[in-house]
């Protein structure tokens, strides 16, 4: 039968080899609280997690092994026990452990042609636990700036905005410009221009939820609006109001949609890298736009910002997903094969098919380019 003392490993603490003539451990049980409670006899216990494992070592260096490198191996182990971080110690008994060094005082003595001997105190180390990091958080930022600026844009509105106690022809070209504003952001029904201006821009700003669903088409309608409409005619003060009233409201529509396709942006998730970018580069022209046009610094400040915000979400947003590449396949096969082929997963043919408008899913035909993901 083998010596149990044959299975014992050579001591050693980072890299450095000692003699021991004990070893020890500690920390066995778990970190528990009672809770004692007045008329009841019976207790609760709240286990706080494993106690923290220690190890003991009595080591020591001989002069009559080491010779004149008795003190070079002393200071090289003083080293290693004052270094920061943890260390690998081999115990004797456990193997190789990665443990911090609590403490490990040195003594010497003329004993076997001198002898520098310790007792050295180890904990075990852990894994390191996962710190917190800030991160922005752009996308509440972004949908943040769009509602100030919309706020702000709103109350200019209200101001600019005149039919209360005009003649009869100005509340009808208000009617001819909201009609128009109904149509192109897709509005359940009529506004009316006999409505105070506060509750004419609540009607077009409800718009922005049903254009942010409709896409990046009719916001882009939206973004443009009132290019088309006929201007009022004259120079009379009544002619001036209808001008300004119609100037109010294609402001506020095309500020309504490209706060909307914003909302699309934030409400919404990208599929790819090349998704994300071309989406933004599509709000920034919109932006670019709306910064030609602007009637004032401060809106063209708030453009700015705006900018700014989505070019910062979108990015942090689009850097870890899948980019868009060319694959073409060399013969004739079914979405699902090649879905395989490309991904090791049947599942994603739809992607495939979908992306490309194939026409017949049992047949994508061999050497034609398809646009497919990375990964």
């Amino acid at each position: 039968m083998p010596d149990w003392r044959a299975q014992l490993r050579k001591a050693s603490f980072r890299g450095i080899e000692f003699y021991y003539s004990g070893a020890g451990s500690d920390g066995n049980g778990r970190r528990v609280v009672v809770h004692q409670y007045p008329k009841r006899d019976d207790v609760d216990i709240e286990d706080l997690g494993a106690n923290a494992r220690r190890f003991s070592i009595s080591g020591y260096l001989l002069g009559s092994q080491l010779g004149s490198a008795l003190f070079n191996v002393r200071d090289q182990l003083e080293a290693a026990f004052n270094a920061a971080g943890p260390g690998t110690l081999v115990h004797p008994h456990y193997g190789a452990i990665s443990v911090h060094v609590e403490s490990a005082p040195l003594s010497y003595n003329t004993r076997q042609g001198g002898m520098v001997s310790f007792e050295a105190q180890f904990v075990r180390a852990s894994s390191a636990l996962p710190q917190p990091r800030a991160t922005l958080d752009t996308r509440t930022l972004l949908a943040q700036q769009a509602d100030a600026m919309l706020a702000a844009q709103v109350a200019r509105f209200v101001v600019g905005y005149v039919t209360g106690g005009q003649p009869e022809f100005v509340r009808r070209d208000a009617a001819r410009v909201l009609n128009a504003a109904t149509d192109v952001m897709g509005l359940a029904g009529p506004i009316s221009a006999e409505q105070a201006p506060a509750q004419v821009a609540t009607a077009l700003v409800a718009g922005r939820a049903a254009l942010a669903r409709q896409g990046p088409t009719i916001i882009g309608n939206a973004s443009v609006f009132g290019a088309n409409l006929a201007d009022p005619v004259g120079h009379t003060p009544t002619a001036q109001l209808e001008a300004a009233n119609q100037t109010a409201i294609v402001h506020l529509v095309r500020l309504v949609g490209l706060i909307a396709g914003v909302d699309a942006v934030t409400g919404g998730a990208f599929v790819s890298f090349d998704d994300a970018i071309a989406t933004r580069n599509t709000l920034l022209g919109y932006i670019d736009t709306a910064q030609l046009a602007a009637a004032d610094d401060t809106l063209y400040d708030q453009l700015t910002a705006l900018r700014t915000a989505l070019i910062r979400d979108v990015d942090q947003r689009a850097g870890p997903l899948a980019r868009l590449e060319t694959y073409t396949p060399r013969q004739t096969l079914p979405a699902l094969v090649l879905a395989w082929t490309l991904y090791g997963v049947a599942n994603r043919d739809a992607e495939i098919i979908n992306r490309n408008a194939v026409f017949n899913p049992g047949f994508i035909p061999g050497g034609q380019p398809l646009e497919v993901l990375n990964a």
